[in-house]
């Protein structure tokens, strides 16, 4: 896809189980917010792009479901972020090479881990960041985190407001660094 908007019109509903690639904005809701939603079960989505934007207009977390998602190196994925703008990743998230995914973009995006396995987020080298406002962990099986490097640098994993470990834990995989701001 280029750009994907899933419009602002009661109970428009889209549900996939392909992977496929995104290479422009993914917009969900709108201003009404009627029951929209985009949830992708399983496969995994590609954001292609400097920057791609996905922009959660529903308001709750539930409405914008991701299965596994990937920034490829060189690509920058924006997390759009208003008060009440949530996240499911319930797969693997991996931000690959020189990606960026950046989920402080707007300011105050949450993200929730949300997963029936084991999770992994997957950084690439020291000068990939992954950004985020509010992080929830819902996911007994926990997260690990990987990166191409020995270890996932300072300031590569940054949680700039509220980490919280609602269920399971996260494993560091020998890596030393996370960090608050």
């Amino acid at each position: 896809f280029g750009g994907l908007t899933i419009g602002d019109m009661t109970s428009n509903v889209v549900t996939t189980t392909s992977d496929f690639t995104v290479s422009g904005d993914m917009v969900v809701g709108g201003s009404t917010n009627s029951g929209e939603s985009f949830t992708a079960t399983s496969g995994v989505v590609t954001f292609t792009g400097a920057p791609g934007l996905i922009n959660n207009q529903t308001g709750t977390a539930v409405n914008f479901t991701l299965n596994s998602v990937t920034v490829p190196t060189g690509d920058h994925l924006n997390v759009e972020g208003g008060a009440s703008e949530q996240y499911y990743i319930n797969g693997d998230l991996t931000v690959a090479g020189t990606g960026v995914f950046d989920g402080l973009n707007g300011g105050t995006s949450k993200i929730w881990f949300g997963g029936a396995a084991e999770q992994t987020i997957s950084l690439g080298s020291a000068a990939t960041p992954m950004f985020v406002y509010d992080m929830t962990l819902n996911n007994a099986n926990g997260i690990k985190l990987t990166s191409t490097n020995t270890n996932i640098a300072e300031d590569q994993f940054d949680v700039a407001n509220i980490l919280r470990l609602q269920n399971g834990d996260i494993d560091l995989n020998g890596n030393n660094i996370i960090t608050f701001d």
